[in-house]
């Protein structure tokens, strides 16, 4: 598979029923064709692996591509460095959210990262921080719940004086981990407890409690 080929692919998906497509302004002025996660999905579903040309495709200038990229990204294939290095050509949006969850999250160096970025003075750090550990809550691993309740204390001590796009990582992440099993669930509802309602977006509040409960009611947990 070839750059070009790719391109004429993600151009040919229709965009005429597609709800949500995402916009410039979603992507950070970078080129994009208004599609969205699951139409890139339908794409990268029938490609294979290939790091060499997500590498190639992270260094353009094409929102979509930088999504799909993705999907056939090799996240076992980096070095701490090279993860240092890459996190630098991210920006919050669609790609940053996906780059975390399908690269950074699976890489043996996720820890490491959510570790060293939750209290960076660097907000987007933070965001991916939080959008990583999102994803790792809903992966089955071998982190300990002391891992997550430190995560979740941490939160809930300062959610309220972040950054909207860092609140909604926040936001995730706590679901996700209160949904992994009945003990998380209990120590995540106590943490929402303390964090009360909470703004994501505009002046609309988040019922931070109800939503974990919703949640843990009709997710199967993770160790289930």
């Amino acid at each position: 598979m070839t750059l070009d080929i790719l391109t004429k692919e993600l151009k040919s998906v229709s965009t005429a029923d597609i709800k949500n497509g995402w916009s410039e302004k979603h992507a950070k002025s970078d080129v994009t064709f208004g599609l969205n996660i699951s139409s890139v999905q339908k794409v990268a579903k029938n490609l294979k692996k290939d790091a060499i040309l997500a590498d190639e495709i992270y260094t353009g200038d094409n929102h979509d591509l930088k999504v799909l990229a993705t999907f056939i990204d090799a996240p076992e294939s980096y070095t701490r460095d090279e993860i240092s290095e890459r996190i630098k050509q991210v920006y919050p949006s669609p790609f940053s959210d996906k780059f975390c969850e399908n690269v950074l999250a699976k890489s043996p160096f996720a820890v490491h990262f959510i570790d060293s970025w939750k209290d960076s003075s660097e907000e987007n750090l933070r965001n991916y921080a939080y959008t990583t550990l999102a994803a790792i809550a809903k992966q089955k691993n071998k982190l300990g719940v002391e891992f997550f309740v430190n995560h979740l204390n941490s939160i809930s001590g300062c959610i309220k004086d972040e950054p909207r796009h860092v609140r909604k990582a926040m936001y995730k992440a706590m679901i996700n981990i209160g949904c992994r099993d009945n003990f998380l669930k209990e120590a995540c509802l106590a943490a929402a407890r303390r964090v009360g309602l909470i703004r994501l977006n505009g002046n609309s509040s988040v019922d931070l409690l109800l939503k974990i409960q919703k949640a843990s009611e009709t997710r199967k947990p993770v160790f289930a």
